[in-house]
């Protein structure tokens, strides 16, 4: 097991080491608030024993930075976990980490709100019932030909001039939908 130290002993490790939280005020603070819990254990009379490495990495991974004072260790720190993208603690994602992610799912949302209120993003119930209304016009308007047609073409002798009848009402067929939807 690797050596324990008292509230004060580990305030003078982290001076030592160029850390935040060099008081013994700031690590009662963080074992009370929950920042440090697998790295502390009870001694015989009920006082708090630190595990130091243990310690040091609950600290770095449940400490707000935007919270703290860094110190010229503690901001090379933060410069490495930047460029190495914050990683994920025992125990589960890092406070830093988790904010990372909140920060850059709200930056979505507010890019998607904006997009909506500018008028390039619709909602997609809108946009499949349209749809679904334009293709139920465009099949009545060409399964009416026939019954429309039937008459005429049976009447006539020349294929080309079928084909030009049929050509001429499909196209009046789609002009007349083209109209609506670009009335509105």
């Amino acid at each position: 097991m690797a050596r324990t130290l008292g509230v004060r002993e580990y305030a003078k490790h982290r001076e030592a080491q160029g850390l935040t939280g060099t008081t013994h005020a700031a690590v009662r603070k963080a074992i009370e608030k929950g920042r440090l819990s697998r790295s502390v254990t009870k001694d015989a009379k009920g006082w708090p024993r630190i595990d130091p490495v243990i310690a040091d990495d609950e600290w770095e991974g449940s400490t707000d930075p935007a919270q703290q004072r860094p110190g010229p260790a503690q901001r090379e720190l933060f410069a490495d976990a930047r460029k190495k993208d914050v990683r994920d603690s025992e125990e589960g994602i890092t406070y830093t980490r988790a904010r990372a992610v909140r920060e850059g799912l709200n930056a979505r949302i507010a890019e998607l709100d904006l997009r909506e209120r500018m008028g390039s993003l619709v909602d997609v119930a809108q946009v499949k019932a349209e749809a679904f209304d334009v293709g139920r016009k465009i099949r009545e308007g060409l399964l009416g030909l026939p019954a429309r047609l039937g008459p005429v073409v049976a009447g006539m002798n020349d294929p080309r001039a079928c084909e030009s009848l049929l050509q001429r009402e499909i196209d009046e067929v789609l002009r007349e939908l083209t109209d609506r939807a670009r009335d509105g």
